[in-house]
């Protein structure tokens, strides 16, 4: 007999335990379906088997986003497919493309880097493509402000689900429900540090008092989280979005930057595990970063930070 892990020939379903009912063997179908969608497939159905019409919702949450570049196409069709199998309800947001702008149209919105500002890694400015992703998230933000939504959802579209990801998250509503969890920002996929203590909210496993992390994958932010976040004022002083989470919530190393957001008080929590995961890390086949691959503005290239090596938080392996 001969074994490899190098070439894929298909999948199996696993094993169920003694006593499962329909419903547990249609919950495994639908983590394997969300699993050949990362992998670019998708699990054919059979013509006897008849399509599911059933109602999307939105997991509670008043509303349900997700950032996708234009030029990222294959993306949306992965996660709009990946949306049905969960039974969402996602509007789709145009994420500001890095490559379409230059430093006339940032002056003009505003936007100005933080003075002293660079890469904790690459020893940089911001990104081109860090701009963007910011004022992308930065749009939704005032969008939940402008609409009165009270509880949103945030995604980013270079994700996978967690199994069990609807279930999961109703466990998250329950305990937040029975504790009564005063929260504005609850993380379902981010990176999280080796170093940072994150104990759990008391009578919680699966709600952790979160510490500094990188990436902001998916989020759940409240109407009050994101009026936190607009009144800092982050345009004017602006560094990557995954790093001024954690300055607003007061958990950030950088004591330079925190000084430059005097209102630290976004009450900020992660579920424990996490839900959503990067659909690919550094190295694999596939992977791309459209903030970390994105060109330097001229101007804050030639200023007095000196460009790193090739380290970048995507190729940090410090996470748990």
């Amino acid at each position: 007999m001969t074994l490899t892990n190098v070439k894929q020939y298909g999948y199996c379903l696993p094993s169920l335990p003694a006593g499962s009912v329909f419903q547990n063997q249609a919950d495994a179908v639908r983590n394997l379906q969300l699993e050949i969608l990362v992998g670019g497939g998708e699990l054919p159905r059979s013509r006897h088997i008849p399509l599911e019409h059933e109602d999307l919702d939105t997991l509670d949450f008043d509303h349900i986003y997700l950032i996708n570049l234009d030029r990222r196409p294959e993306r949306r069709v992965r996660l709009e497919k990946s949306f049905s199998v969960l039974g969402l309800e996602v509007e789709r947001i145009q994420a500001v493309d890095g490559r379409n702008l230059d430093l006339d149209f940032l002056k003009g919105m505003g936007v100005k880097m933080l003075d002293g500002y660079s890469d904790p890694y690459r020893h940089r400015p911001m990104t081109m493509g860090e701009y963007g992703c910011f004022l992308s998230h930065y749009a939704i933000w005032r969008d939940v402000v402008d609409k009165g939504y009270e509880k949103v959802l945030i995604f980013e579209d270079d994700i996978r689900f967690e199994h069990f990801f609807r279930q999961r998250m109703a466990t998250i509503w329950r305990d937040i429900a029975r504790l009564n969890l005063d929260w504005d920002l609850i993380y379902l996929g981010r990176k999280r540090l080796v170093d940072e203590s994150e104990p759990f909210v008391r009578k919680s496993r699966a709600l952790v008092h979160v510490g500094y992390s990188y990436w902001t994958l998916s989020y759940m932010l409240s109407n009050a989280g994101a009026q936190k976040l607009l009144k800092g004022e982050p345009l004017m002083k602006m560094i990557p979005v995954d790093e001024y989470l954690p300055v607003m919530f007061n958990r950030h190393p950088n004591d330079t930057w925190n000084a430059a957001f005097p209102e630290r008080d976004v009450v900020a929590f992660s579920v424990y595990p996490l839900l959503v995961y990067p659909s690919h890390y550094t190295g694999d086949v596939g992977y791309i970063s459209d903030t970390e691959q994105s060109e330097v503005p001229l101007m804050d290239a030639e200023s007095s930070i000196a460009p790193g090596g090739d380290r970048s938080k995507d190729s940090v392996h410090d996470e748990l």
